[in-house]
Order: structure tokens, then sequence, then C-alpha cells
């Protein structure tokens, strides 16, 4: 049995005793912290009769690696599978954890954070206003953005990537975009607290060429056209939408066959060239057009339930597919993707998608 007279733990997040995440549901980080001996003995017992999840295997084969224990939790969060498993996707991330660590390893220079402006988006300007004030924090209400045509609601957070004006000041050296849901919809590492994650000083101690990329979570771009239960059959009940899906991601020249694990839903800060080399990818190719082309085309393809979700994601399917070709997008380019968080997955829970639905009004 491991040492279980204190906690290992110095932070929320997965825990390489009891196997599993703690942070979210008690018993969590914070009750560990404050436990005694006994009952932490009691919640291991407990934790070794249960079914080995896939984050505990992964965890098991960690321990036969020879990795600093202290990058465990890095090295989990850019492996695990979660709700997507891409094997080929997995075999790339251990060369890319070796250039992390050796960047994590530099002599830390004293960080500036004054040329960083991350954009949190949202629609509702109450949300923004409850955001804590940070100066890297640039608080952006999307309805507010000039895209022209492309001003809509069902564009979600990709107005950002097509304003009309710059939404960035001159002097900014790093830019990104994040959801003010993130506290919400992410665990572990909370937007506000930006200066202090581990992994904020490999950005900023980097260069250009490092091309070094901090997001929330991972994901193969497959997951949306190669696994059984892919994504776009879940927003178009027709299959054949596929074949067109592909044609429309090869006259982008993007590669349908790489497989890496990527930011997911326009959730990544980098140095200002990725920003703005992503944003001129969008323009230079007429994306919002090609999207709207390709929507209007196989409207009837769509599902068309009388349920509220159905017509949520009805009035969001541009948005989808520019999350769909982001994911391809950089999956082409030759970044370090550091993921800083996991999924909360009672974000995604029937009840709590339909309570953000009926708060949500598309007509603004």
């Amino acid at each position: 049995m491991p040492d279980l007279s204190r906690c290992q733990c110095p932070a929320p997040g997965l825990c390489p005793v009891f196997k599993t995440h703690m942070g979210t549901n008690p018993p969590d980080w914070k009750w560990c912290q404050k436990a005694n001996k006994e009952d932490r003995e009691s919640y291991y017992n407990i934790r070794i009769k249960t079914t080995p999840s896939n984050t505990q295997k992964l965890l098991e084969k960690y321990e036969t690696l020879d990795y600093n224990p202290k990058y465990f939790h890095l090295y989990v969060l850019m492996h695990d599978r979660g709700i997507h498993n891409c094997e080929l996707a997995t075999y790339s991330q251990d060369t890319k954890f070796k250039k992390i660590v050796n960047l994590l390893e530099k002599e830390p220079s004293q960080k500036n954070l004054d040329n960083i402006e991350i954009l949190i988006l949202s629609h509702k300007q109450q949300q923004l206003d409850e955001l804590p004030d940070k100066p890297y924090l640039k608080r952006t209400n999307l309805n507010k953005i000039d895209a022209g045509k492309y001003s809509g609601n069902e564009w979600a957070e990709s107005r950002a990537y097509f304003s009309n004006t710059s939404l960035l000041s001159d002097s900014t050296k790093y830019a990104g975009t994040v959801s003010a849901s993130w506290n919400t919809k992410y665990i572990y590492e909370r937007i506000e607290d930006f200066e202090n994650w581990s992994n904020t000083k490999v950005l900023i101690n980097s260069n250009p060429e490092d091309n070094v990329v901090l997001c929330a979570d991972v994901f193969c771009p497959c997951c949306w056209t190669r696994t059984n239960k892919y994504n776009l059959v879940e927003l178009f009940f027709d299959k054949t939408v596929t074949e067109p899906a592909f044609k429309l991601l090869a006259d982008l020249d993007i590669n349908l066959t790489k497989h890496t694990r990527v930011p997911f839903g326009h959730q990544f800060i980098a140095h200002r060239k990725v920003f703005e080399e992503y944003s001129n990818f969008l323009k230079d190719n007429n994306v919002p057009d090609k999207i709207t082309d390709f929507v209007e085309k196989h409207r009837t393809s769509l599902r068309t339930g009388t349920d509220i979700s159905d017509k949520y994601h009805n009035v969001r399917i541009p948005a989808y597919m520019m999350e769909m070709i982001s994911c391809f997008y950089f999956a082409k380019k030759d970044y370090l993707y550091i993921p800083n968080a996991r999924r909360n997955e009672s974000w995604y829970k029937p009840e709590n998608v339909k309570n953000r639905i009926k708060q949500w009004d598309m007509t603004t």
C-alpha cells in the first residue's frame, strides 16, 4: 500500500495514488488534504476494487516509464483517450511530450504578461462582466464583432477570426481565444489563473519557432470523420454527407490521414503568429463562404427532431463545421500542443445542455 499518511498531490488533478481525478466531486483533493490516514486507506481500498478505467490503465503504464513523476499530470492529459480513442495519435504524443519536458526544464526567465491578450469570448455580456479582472483577459462580446455577413450567433467563437477590424492591440506578442465558460466547461486550470499555470512559463520563454501552443483539451481530428460514431453523423443523419465533407477539407489542402492530438473548440493561446496565420487561412481560403455553401446544400440532411437540442445544433452548424476545420488545420501544423485542462463531463449531460439552451437567446 502506498504512503497514505498525507495527501501526495500539490494541487487538484490526476492522483497517482488513487488513480483518479481528484478535484471535482467529493471525495476530492480538498477532502484528501484534510482527511486522516484511516479515511484515505478506506477510500484507497474502495478504489482498488473498481474496474480500471482508461485513465487508471494509462497511469499504470506511466509508472513503468522513466519520467519524472512531477510531469505525470501533463503526460496523462496529453495521452488520455477520454471519449475518443485514436491509437495513432497516442503514439505521436510521446515524442512531443519529451520536447515539452525539455522546454519545462529550461531555466525560467521572469514572466512578462503585459504583452498577452486572451480574447475571452461570449455572446452574453453578463457572463463577461462576472469574470475577474486580469490584464491578460480581454472581454470580447461576440455580438459586437463586425464580421460582415458572418456576424451571427451561428458562427459562435469563429467570429473572432474573421473580424473586419483587429481585436488585438499592436503590442500584443501572445494571443489566444477561449470561451467565457472555460471554468465550468473544463476542470483543473482556471482561466483567470493563467499566470500561475505551470505551462505558462513554457510559452513565455519560448521562441516563435518553438511553435508552443497552450490549450484546454486535445483530440485527434479523426473524431470528426474516422470513428464509428463520428461528430459529423451526430449533426447530419445522412452518412453520405461525409464524402462531400471530405472534399471540402481536401479543397482546403487539408490532409485527412495525419493523426495527432490538437486543440478542440478554438481554445488556444500561442505566439501571435499562430493566431494570425489561422485567421489568414480562414480568410484567404474563403472558409466561411465554403461552409455556408456546404450547409445550404446539405440542409435536408440535418437532424430535424422537435427536441430543443436538435434546434440548437441546427442553428449552430456553421460553428461546428468551423471547429472541424480548425482541428484538421492544426493537425497539419508542426506545433507543440500543451493541454492544461480536461473537459468536465457534466457539461455534456443532457439536462445541463438543455439548461444552457434555454438560457441562450438565439436572436441576439
